[in-house]
């Protein structure tokens, strides 16, 4: 059975992230995008950035497939 694509972009500006401590996270607010719950998390582990994408569906809501594309920009205070 083929469904049509719904497609949505999803961004956040994460400020000060160079000032994370070890282990520490940042996120964004959840927001609804064809009535499923979204948000990005951003987290500091080994000195390392790492950027998540969090689908906040609930598991016992069905069955249901979701297929991503993530692009993920770090853009200095100066904007390059």
């Amino acid at each position: 059975m083929s469904t049509a694509a719904k497609e949505f972009v999803l961004t956040h500006v994460m400020e000060n992230i160079s000032t994370l401590k070890e282990n520490e996270r940042v996120s964004s607010p959840t927001v609804d995008h064809f009535n499923v719950p979204w948000k990005i998390l951003c987290s500091k582990v080994g000195g390392s950035l790492s950027f998540y994408v969090f689908c906040e569906k609930p598991k016992d809501s069905g069955e249901w497939t979701i297929t991503t594309e993530n692009t993920f920009e770090l853009i200095s205070a100066t904007g390059k």
